[in-house]
């Protein structure tokens, strides 16, 4: 009894493999497969297949971490030190030095000292006619 055909991957539904009966791996009857169309199919499912599932696991993944350690901070344990923490908000200056800005009431170019400050301080640019 020969194995139905098997539909191949191609874009054409109805191509299938011949079914001309050959020994392959120990396994006799199994039809013979060219090289190429199993090349095709392989690449055609792995181009759709990799995608989906990365991104599926991955969400899965963060999924249970979170369930994780919603379970652990609600039993109170606090064995674990590696959790991670918010960084350190920097105090010093992004920036600071010599700029030239035009006034709001007298078009002239004045050079000013400027220092721009960071996260700690709402990120503001402070100028000063000297410099601080």
């Amino acid at each position: 009894n020969p194995p139905p055909p098997l539909l191949c991957c191609s874009e054409d539904p109805h191509a299938v493999f011949p079914t001309t009966p050959v020994t392959m791996g120990n396994i006799p009857g199994m039809p013979q497969m060219p090289i190429d169309d199993i090349n095709a199919c392989a690449k055609e499912v792995l181009s759709t297949f990799t995608p989906i599932y990365t991104k599926s696991y991955a969400l899965g993944l963060i999924d249970k971490l979170k369930a994780e350690a919603e379970a652990k901070a609600a039993s109170g344990d606090d064995a674990d030190t590696l959790q991670l923490r918010e960084p350190p908000i920097p105090d010093e200056w992004l920036k600071e030095g010599w700029l030239v800005k035009q006034g709001a009431v007298k078009k002239s170019w004045k050079k000013r000292w400027f220092v721009a400050t960071n996260r700690a301080d709402n990120f503001r640019v402070l100028y000063f006619e000297k410099e601080a």
